[in-house]
């Protein structure tokens, strides 16, 4: 078999936010990624992934039977995609599941989509399966009303801006903070009010950055990553807090989330 790669994913805005009515975009980092070998090789945990997939009735859409035997044959998946990261690890696992054992491949990306979220519910609980539809792809991913569509247009802030991945060092669970996010919605009025303008400045932003407005995009931005830190501080570690904080006040960096926070990467942008 020829080995496929997925790839990581970097999600450039609108983490959290397409939970709600906020738009996102993803592009691959395939210099991380998974794919799949033969060997003497560890898969527990894809033989829990496969008994879920077994009791939520996947067998329709997934070929079980022969994840199973290939599995009991030495079939892994390997990944150089750090876990609990915010690179989309748990995405490229789903991806390369689906790609390897779908029984007939759906080519209308909303119906991917639908069946990524199902499956990823293993791993995140909510998912909006934006993560694994960005990894089988390959491609840069707008998120719109909940629905993602592949970008056709040449994204030209990819060759001008320089994407740094900052490591906190720390693990985090994603299912944990996108959990304490669905709460504070539901518990705190301030909470819900500031994530509303953040969403509004977010979907700007993208707006931006798919005309190639890249200044405004960057005004755009500063001022994202401002109400990013206040908003989301519980969910900044100190040691990247700081570099944050001083980033705000430089003419050519910035730093957002990728993904969950709490931990794992953080994202630089060098303008």
């Amino acid at each position: 078999m020829n080995k496929k790669i997925f790839p990581a994913k970097i999600l450039m805005f609108g983490e959290y936010l397409v939970l709600n009515e906020g738009a996102a975009i993803s592009i691959p980092y395939p210099d991380y990624n998974c794919h799949w070998e033969k060997g003497e090789l560890e898969n527990s945990e894809l033989y829990d992934f496969m008994a879920y997939l077994k009791i939520s009735g996947m067998e329709s859409s997934l070929d079980l039977d022969k994840m199973e035997k290939d599995l009991e044959d030495g079939w892994n998946l390997l990944s150089t995609i750090p876990r609990g990261s915010g690179l989309g690890s748990s995405g490229a696992v789903v991806a390369a599941v689906y790609d390897r054992y779908a029984h007939n491949k759906v080519e209308r990306i909303e119906d991917l989509q639908a069946v990524f979220s199902d499956m990823e519910h293993f791993m995140h609980g909510k998912s909006s399966g934006f993560d694994p539809l960005t990894s089988f792809l390959g491609k840069p991913i707008l998120m719109k009303n909940k629905q993602g569509v592949v970008i056709k247009t040449e994204l030209s802030f990819l060759s001008q801006w320089n994407m740094e991945l900052i490591n906190s060092g720390k693990e985090r669970q994603a299912s944990d903070l996108i959990d304490r996010y669905i709460q504070s919605l539901e518990s705190q009025e301030e909470f819900t009010r500031r994530i509303q303008v953040l969403t509004k400045v977010n979907n700007k932003i993208i707006d931006a950055l798919i005309r190639n407005e890249l200044v405004v995009a960057r005004d755009l931005i500063r001022s994202f990553s401002q109400n990013q830190l206040e908003i989301f501080n519980d969910w900044i570690p100190g040691s990247i807090r700081r570099m944050w904080e001083e980033d705000l006040h430089s003419d050519d960096r910035i730093m957002k989330l990728l993904g969950a926070g709490g931990g794992g990467y953080f994202l630089r942008i060098r303008f």
